[in-house]
């Protein structure tokens, strides 16, 4: 009576085949992964910046003088260095303003392997007026948390890239600061 067995070519062909099956859906599945990091990069950036439109637009308070809550003439986004901050801006003259740093890197508590970058912009900072829907830009570098005269720019546009460090996906977050408009891809 003859027995019959897998011979030690078939049991390895059959198991390179396995490991080949295997390694394309390892890399789909890291692709997958790093879209998802993506979408989520880009959906924390954009509620970020309307979160930050919206405290502005509703005059929320951000310091007390003499009791009295006082809100900013601006609130503000800065971007820089795969990084963004959150700023209270006041007018000091006409298209000038101060700024103080509210809550600083942002991005690099929330998501790691996302960039960020401001491009095309006539500012270094992103601000929505209060109790308006006015967007604009505020050229001005901060140093130490703080912006000193920081000039006010109305017109132009800004693009907000979303990127992943592992992928060439970018996604982008259009604002328009003659039309005071927010167009998130």
């Amino acid at each position: 009576m003859k027995k019959e067995a897998f011979t030690l070519i078939e049991m390895l062909v059959a198991m390179s085949i396995m490991v080949i099956i295997l390694s394309f859906g390892t890399v789909g599945v890291v692709r997958f992964r790093d879209y998802i990091e993506l979408q989520n990069g880009y959906s924390d950036i954009s509620t970020y910046l309307r979160t930050t439109q919206n405290k502005a637009r509703n005059a929320i308070a951000y310091t007390t003088n003499g009791g009295v809550p006082v809100a900013p003439d601006y609130y503000g986004v800065y971007v820089a260095n795969d990084n963004f901050s959150l700023y209270a801006c006041n007018e000091t003259i006409p298209n000038q303003v101060d700024c103080t740093e509210e809550e600083s890197d942002i991005k690099a508590t929330s998501f790691t392997s996302v960039g960020i970058e401001l491009s095309g912009c006539p500012g270094d900072m992103i601000a929505f007026a209060k109790s308006s829907v006015e967007i604009i830009a505020i050229n001005g570098t901060p140093n130490l948390g703080q912006v000193n005269s920081g000039t006010v720019v109305t017109n132009g546009t800004c693009d907000l890239l979303v990127s992943h460090a592992n992928s060439s996906s970018t996604r982008t977050i259009s604002i328009n600061l003659t039309q005071n408009s927010i167009d998130v891809q």
